[in-house]
């Protein structure tokens, strides 16, 4: 997909360029995404997942750049590569070929100067002009993922594994059913679990007016956390009146 590289100032007056990726860019994407998984788990894939050869990953840029509904963006500071974000189609069915799914890693000291909100903008502007919905964004920030994997739901059984935080996109995207929590106030995704005793929970802080909070994680649908619960537990919710089913 074409896109005309544009330049946007930063929260610090600092200018970002943001460009479409390149084939020349293949060694450089590479880097990033070694870097980036290892800076955090909020990421889908273990470092040592992407094994693409340089050859191999100038193929698949080459290749994605001739589609018309994918699109990769790069942003540079001062030179710096800062980040990545794109979109591409969640799969090809009738009923879904609308939707898309979006993908963002920044380098974590790029991190806080809205290279993100500014990428998300562009690239969302793009998949709108493609004629692509995309899917809602709900992030898990770094303070989640250490919540969720505190030494208590460690020692109770309920922090995830490394599969399972690799797992959350695809169960987000197709999750087993989602309740409303009327204690709590929030949207609560059940996922499965290895265990048929046992389910991950997404609990999701949908939109919220704190412009505080806004300033600070950008824009998004929802702020995430994730660990696993007993389904009992989740029966007897829904038994009490706690959870109230919003779909399927």
């Amino acid at each position: 997909m074409e896109y005309i590289s544009k330049t946007v100032t930063l929260k610090n007056g600092k200018t970002c360029l943001i460009r479409r990726g390149e084939e020349q860019d293949a060694e450089l994407l590479i880097e990033h995404w070694k870097t980036t998984a290892a800076e955090t788990r909020n990421l889908t894939r273990e470092p040592s997942e992407d094994d693409l050869t340089v050859e191999e990953q100038r193929a698949l840029i080459r290749e994605k750049n001739e589609e018309e509904n994918v699109l990769n963006l790069l942003a540079f500071v001062d030179g710096q590569h800062a980040g990545n974000c794109a979109f591409n189609p969640v799969e090809d069915s009738l009923r879904v070929r609308h939707r898309c799914a979006v993908g963002i890693a920044l380098y974590q000291k790029f991190c806080g100067m809205g290279i993100g909100t500014a990428l998300l903008s562009e690239i969302l502007a793009a998949a709108k002009a493609a004629g692509l919905v995309p899917a809602r964004i709900a992030v898990m920030t770094d303070e989640k993922v250490i919540h969720a994997d505190r030494p208590i739901h460690q020692k109770e059984g309920k922090a995830l594994s490394s599969e399972q935080y690799k797992k959350l996109s695809e169960g987000f995207a197709k999750p087993e059913a989602v309740y409303w929590d009327a204690v709590h106030g929030n949207a609560l995704y059940i996922l499965s679990d290895p265990d048929p005793e046992w389910c991950v929970i997404m609990p999701l802080n949908m939109p919220t007016r704190d412009k505080k909070t806004a300033k600070r994680h950008g824009r998004l649908d929802g702020l995430a956390t994730a660990y696993r619960w007993p389904r009992i537990e989740v029966r007897k919710n829904v038994n009490n009146g706690t959870l109230k089913k919003i779909t399927p």
